[in-house]
């Protein structure tokens, strides 16, 4: 197959047609055809290619789906889709040379008959896309016409005077100019200065903030324009500007410029600032020029760093540049003198410029000017970027050991996290260049620069954070430079040059986009549909209700965008002002039951600061779960969870509202747990693996169960196997619920490329592993272990996931469509922390029949002596130490029955008890299947049975393994994680949708039995959403008495998430696809590794799908030792194979 188009359309084509073949590909070709596709429009289009061609394409219809889904497309709002436009143009050109001219014409004639039964949709957006669409169609026929509707459309833009609505025009020509270039080149020229005199208009502020007061402090402003970056003019300007600001707000300002702006006068000018500088004063760096990339042979990455005016001096042994590293040096000892640091960094590759050094890009983009750097000085009029356009290579590796020697310790103390007291403030990406231009006063302007004074200047003295600045500094950028991304880095939280944080945060940017309006914050952020916002103009970051814009409520959210409908204007607003943003008044949230025990005279002040929140709430009686317990003890209040105290003791009332935000965090870490899974991002498509650092290597641990202690450091790696950019976030969740962004220096996340697409976390620039260290907050008592857990979120788009971290924390439980083009995957690695008192303590468990009481119901002590009591594992064979609990159910009274679910589990019993299979020792192995007499099992049934398995377990001082199965219905809730699949029980029906079993919760509570060495679960049901289906968890508990196993979990279900799994008749009975691969594959096996299986089964069972016209892949979490093995011997059974499906099944 030849493909004409860009290097990554090429591959992603190329691997589109590896995985599903060429008539696939060719159905794609003509789904290219249209701007924008809808599943409906790609059905047309399948019927179509079978009954309106003289040859028709011979692919079934569950293309649609395919295409739809995969990495060509993605979704930009619910049910719609986009192709990329590189590989839109790559398609096309190839649907031209397969089917000629006349197909074209003939899909323009398809595409026109089905908008014009559209045109009189009832949303503005099915309307505007009908339009979009019947330009396309009219683009081959009739190119004329369809010239002048679009231009007179856009005309009506000028009127409106709405950037938006330019915007969306422009988009719209760019679209249809991808397949007819030569017709739309001007009308897109048309389209781009029409957008900019709209954008350009002047909006009045209603009122504006006071002037800013001073703050006192001290700035190094610094402008340099190396004798090779001379193409600079905006440098002067900016630093004048920026001068006069810090003068305004009250700092001492030292200028470096022209001759005092060499390297080694900014040095000296940064050793002069360390000096002056008092613990608690406001210290600033500024600086406005010129960046660059430089490498050394032996190293696979490019390192950052600013320009000063004598760069072009460097000989071989004085190099002249000030690299990133040797700023983040001179950063770590600014803040040893004092807190209170802000960096600013007005110049190419600046995010994470002042961090840990280099962004490590591979070499071979270092070598190549970057397509922005080279076109953007010719295409964009006076706009010049501020990156030099070639890497340095002269004098670089001796200054690398010149600064090593002249820093020593200092080298290779930096934090490869960042330092954690500095607010960075960069004018774009690491591999992305800063810009200036001509303004309006005819001057030269960095545009990140002006930015940021504007935006400083309608503050004023407001008390605001950097955070709630963040989304108006970006806008004024990418309104003139799209692809310049700001990003503020670091504790943002602080208000303006002060160490105050501001705990209310949250204010968004919002917008009026395509006639709705769009808030810049989605469901990551905690924005859910019904959440009503006030909008505000610029300059007031905090609601009033007097100034107030309008009112509007959340009408959808995606992950990191939501839309908004009007709910009303307020004090004589019609129309939504520049630069506007919105403050959450009123949230439509989740609130966590905490259980109060305090005396009667309390209760009252303790509920009411509790139900204060927006996160917390007074358990009820029937709550089934809690957040956590809240006592009074001899007047002190006490928080507690399942395994013991979390904090000390904290006064009444004096501490009470402490000891709240305390409870705030467990909501906020539950919240974040409960977004984990795949949300348009494919599990498939990342690496993810954290582990210790041993020496100089990586020891991987497993994904849940592993245990540390606070000796051990850290590391954690992300890689992305996909073509397209991915952004890497890396959160931490404590013992104690508190949450901290470990990626701090990269707010947007860390840019995953084809040619970066790896992030670790712990590895300095130099490739260093230095680790994360682990921490136990002081006053928590450190009887016992906790889990600690690091949380990966990888998002498909830059998007800043800093209000994670905020106390008062709100997350959607609501995770919409699972394939957003917005989208994001979130995976939970957690470990148990062992504090240096709790390194040998007994950690055991107690069986409760009702988890929602405080005591429990029924305590489990073994029948054994403690002096008989084995020390460990009794030295059986292996696997007499195993045990199996199998479920399956056919017998649905109240739901669509099944046919094969209860014969699998037998099947799979009969292997796991076989001496040649599994060898489970019977009395070790339960099998429960569907009775129709008694609409059997039942949750009390199942959770017996595993209550007699784990008095097994105990009584021989623990087991090697746990293997649980599972066949019958299942489903994911729109309201949970779609990670987590609720196993539906017989008696499950849409009004009793709480008769399931969470597979998540099941997962934990066995594993934190530590009674296992591993835990192994084969669940064969579907993983699609059902709207009214709950998982609960397990009517036992875990509580701390004997000693315990790290235990590793080994999970195989039977398809990916948001999709079906399938049954099939195989000679005279029904199979589950899943368990038939599984079992051929086991049943064959002698001794097969944990990975072998999860390769074999992941292979095996999407080609026999595919065999069977069906798409169904096993999604397989291996955390076992390579040594593990499943199965002893046997043989490959013969199987047949049918090429339908039973439409009932």
């Amino acid at each position: 197959m030849t493909v004409h188009g860009g290097d990554q359309a090429t591959r992603r084509i190329g691997a589109f047609a590896a995985r599903f073949g060429d008539t696939y590909v060719d159905f794609a070709c003509h789904a290219a055809f249209p701007v924008a596709l809808t599943p409906d429009l790609g059905y047309v289009l399948w019927l179509f290619l079978q009954r309106g061609v003289a040859q028709p394409l011979a692919v079934p219809w569950i293309v649609v789906a395919d295409v739809l889904l995969s990495s060509l497309c993605a979704e930009v709002a619910p049910g719609l889709y986009e192709i990329d436009p590189e590989t839109r143009v790559a398609l096309l050109d190839r649907l031209e040379r397969r089917f000629g001219r006349q197909r074209i014409e003939d899909l323009s004639q398809l595409l026109h008959t089905y908008v014009e039964q559209r045109m009189n949709q009832d949303t503005s957006r099915d309307r505007r896309l009908a339009q979009a669409q019947r330009w396309t169609a009219m683009a081959p026929v009739a190119g004329e016409e369809m010239v002048r509707e679009i231009t007179a459309t856009i005309d009506a833009a000028i009127e409106t005077r709405d950037p938006g609505e330019a915007l969306y025009m422009r988009r719209v020509v760019e679209a249809i100019g991808q397949s007819h270039p030569e017709v739309m080149a001007p009308v897109l020229a048309y389209a781009m200065q029409i957008e900019q005199r709209a954008a350009a208009q002047p909006v009045g502020r209603p009122d504006s903030p006071p002037a800013a007061r001073p703050v006192g402090g001290h700035a190094l402003v610094v402008g340099a324009v190396a004798a090779s970056g001379r193409n600079l003019r905006a440098v002067d300007h900016d630093v004048r500007d920026m001068t006069r600001m810090f003068v305004a707000r009250g700092f001492e300002v030292d200028v470096r410029t022209g001759n005092r702006a060499t390297r080694q006068g900014i040095l000296d000018g940064y050793d002069a600032l360390i000096h002056r500088v008092r613990p608690g004063d406001a210290a600033v760096f500024y600086y406005t020029g010129h960046a660059f990339r430089a490498f050394v042979e032996s190293e696979a990455g490019s390192w950052q760093g600013i320009c000063p005016v004598d760069l072009s001096e460097s000989t071989p042994s004085d190099f002249r540049g000030i690299t990133a590293w040797e700023l983040s040096i001179l950063e770590a000892r600014l803040t040893r003198r004092t807190r209170n640091v802000t960096v600013i960094l007005d110049c190419g590759h600046a995010s994470q410029m002042s961090r840990s050094g280099p962004a490590h890009a591979p070499l071979d983009d270092a070598l190549t000017p970057q397509p922005h750097e080279m076109e953007h000085p010719a295409a964009i009029g006076d706009a010049v970027p501020r990156a030099l356009p070639h890497p340095l290579r002269l004098g670089f590796a001796a200054h690398l050991r010149a600064l090593r020697a002249r820093y020593g310790a200092a080298f290779d103390a930096v934090d490869p996290a960042g330092n954690p007291d500095v607010v960075r403030l960069a004018a774009c990406g690491p591999d992305q260049s800063s810009f200036e231009y001509i303004g309006g006063d005819g001057e030269y302007h960095g545009v990140f620069t002006e930015a940021l004074l504007q935006v400083l200047s309608e503050v004023g003295d407001t008390p605001v954070s950097w955070a709630a600045l963040e989304s108006a500094i970006r806008w004024r950028v990418q309104h003139r430079f799209s692809i310049q991304r700001p990003d503020i880095e670091g504790p943002a939280r602080r208000r303006l040059f002060s160490l105050e944080e501001d705990e209310l945060g949250g204010a968004v940017a919002i917008a009026s986009v395509a006639g709705r309006f769009r808030l810049d914050a989605g469901r990551l952020m905690g924005v859910v549909a019904g959440d009503i916002y006030g909008v505000m103009p610029p300059g007031f970051p905090s609601y009033r209700a007097d100034k107030a814009v309008a009112d509007v409520q959340v009408a959808e959210s995606f992950a990191t965008f939501a839309n908004a409908a009007l709910l009303g204007w307020r004090n004589g607003h019609s129309e939504l002002p520049r630069n506007a943003i919105g403050i959450a008044i009123e949230k439509a949230t989740v609130r966590r039951p905490v259980q109060v025990v305090v005396p009667a005279p309390e209760r009252q002040v303790i509920t009411a600061e509790i139900e204060a929140t927006s996160t917390l709430r007074v358990a009820e009686a029937d709550d089934p779960t809690m957040l956590a317990w809240l006592r009074m003890v001899d007047g002190m209040l006490v928080i507690e969870d399942q395994v013991g105290p979390l904090a000390a003791a904290a006064r009444y009332p004096q501490e009470l509202s402490h000891t709240v935000r305390h409870l705030a965090n467990l909501a906020a870490a539950q919240g974040l747990r409960e977004l984990e899974g795949e949300h348009g991002v494919d599990a498939q498509d990342l690496d993810i693996e954290w582990g210790t650092i041993d020496g100089s290597q990586m020891q991987p641990l497993p994904q849940r169960g592993g245990a540390l202690t606070l000796r051990d450091r850290i590391y954690v790696r992300v890689k992305n196997r996909e073509e397209r950019t991915l952004h890497a976030h890396i959160f931490s969740i404590g013992v104690r619920g508190k949450i901290t962004l470990l990626t701090a220096f990269a707010p947007s996340g860390v840019a995953l490329t084809v040619r970066d697409p790896e992030l670790v976390l712990g590895r300095r620039s130099d490739g260093a592993l230095l680790g994360l260290g682990l921490g136990w907050p002081r006053d928590m008592p450190r009887r016992f272990p906790r889990i600690a857990e690091v949380v990966v979120i990888v998002t498909s788009r830059a998007a800043s996931l800093r209000v994670l971290e905020t106390e008062e924390l709100v997350v959607s439980r609501n995770v919409g469509e699972p394939r957003d083009l917005d989208g994001y995957f979130m995976k939970r690695l957690s470990c148990l922390l062992h504090p240096p008192e709790a390194a040998t303590a007994p950690v055991s468990f107690v069986i409760e029949d009702a988890p929602q009481r405080q005591e429990p119901a029924r305590d489990f002590v073994p029948d054994i002596a403690d002096n008989e009591r084995p020390s460990g594992p009794r030295a059986l064979p292996a696997t007499d130490q195993d045990f199996g609990l199998v479920i399956g159910i056919d017998d649905y009274p109240y739901f669509r029955p099944l046919r094969g679910a209860a014969a699998d589990a037998t099947r799979f019993h009969s292997w796991l008890c076989a001496a040649d299979g599994g060898g489970v020792p019977s009395h070790h192995a339960r099998l429960i299947l569907s009775d129709p007499r008694r609409h059997a099992p039942s949750q009390v049934q199942i959770d017996e049975s595993l209550v007699e398995l784990l008095q097994a377990a105990e009584a021989l001082g623990g087991g090697r393994r746990l293997y649980v199965y599972f066949s019958g219905h299942g489903g994911i809730s729109l309201e949970e994680s779609d990670h987590d699949i609720a196993l539906l029980l017989a008696r499950w029906s849409r009004d009793l949708p709480g008769l399931a079993l969470s597979t998540e919760r099941y997962s934990r509570s066995l594993s934190a039995t530590g009674l296992f060495d591993e835990v192994v679960m084969f669940i064969d049901c579907c993983r699609d959403s059902v709207m009214s289906v709950t998982g609960v968890a397990p009517t036992f508990r875990v509580v701390p008495k004997t000693p315990r196993r790290s235990t590793r979990m080994f999970r195989a279900f039977a398809a990916e998430a948001g999709r079906p799994a399938f049954e099939f008749p195989n000679a005279d009975a029904w199979q589950g696809l899943f368990t038939r691969c599984l079992l051929s594959i086991l049943e064959h096996s002698s001794g097969l590794g944990a990975d072998a299986l999860k390769d074999f089964l992941e292979r095996q069972l999407e080609n026999e799908a595919r065999a069977l016209g069906v798409f169904q892949r096993a999604y397989v979490e291996n955390g076992l030792h390579a040594e593990s093995c499943f199965g002893q011997s046997g043989k490959l059974p013969a199987l047949e194979l049918r090429s339908s499906i039973d439409e009932d099944s």
